[in-house]
């Protein structure tokens, strides 16, 4: 008896612990790249392409400057998702017009702030949003890419008296080895097999 009970908690236990993360699925209009969301005590996602993981499981949270964080121990309130596919208005580029094409997934967390996925049929995107009415200020925001191996990549580093993009290209071994260095805000990385990442908000860690 005591060993049946002993299993029911344990059990018990465990789900508990399953039940308080949740995942959502989106995937590209072509289906070849599948963005997945979890929320637990933290919120990340990770992109396979043609079923091969691209991004392993990365945070992303916002913290405010009166100390609320967005995306730590979050409660989901809803969750939607939708479709587009229009023309966009491109006044700066050598075409008048470009396609917008994209699935996209809402998660709505209690407090007010969501967080919008957009999977393209080239590229994945993601922001966070509210309908806060009173001002506030953001303190920090937390990037983070977890690439499953160490391919080599590019990054635009910051050099003294060297314009903007201009002849600061780095292009290391490894991600991890550049640990602790000033960059701008893009990350190119060839990820073989046909596969290119391109991710914005670079700060290796």
């Amino acid at each position: 008896m005591k060993r049946t009970a002993l299993f029911v908690l344990t059990l018990f236990a465990a789900l508990s612990v399953f039940a308080k993360e949740r995942s959502y699925s989106i995937v590209s209009p072509s289906g070849k790249i599948e963005t997945q969301v979890n929320v637990g005590s933290i919120v990340d996602y990770e992109i396979r392409y043609d079923g091969r993981t691209v991004l392993a499981p990365s945070a992303v949270s916002m913290t405010l400057s009166d100390g609320r964080v967005w995306g730590v121990d979050a409660k989901v309130a809803k969750v939607s998702r939708g479709s587009v596919d229009s023309m966009a208005d491109s006044p700066l580029y050598r075409a008048s017009k470009l396609r917008e094409r994209y699935n996209s997934l809402i998660v709505s967390f209690k407090g007010g702030w969501s967080l919008e996925f957009r999977v393209y049929d080239d590229a994945v995107a993601y922001r966070f949003a509210t309908a806060l009415d009173k001002p506030f200020r953001v303190g920090r925001e937390q990037v983070s890419y977890n690439f499953p191996q160490d391919w080599t990549v590019t990054l635009p580093y910051v050099k003294k008296g060297v314009p903007f993009l201009r002849k600061s290209l780095y292009r290391g071994p490894d991600f991890r080895s550049q640990s602790g260095k000033a960059c701008f805000p893009a990350a190119y990385g060839g990820c073989g097999r046909g596969c290119e990442a391109l991710h914005n908000g670079c700060q290796p860690e």
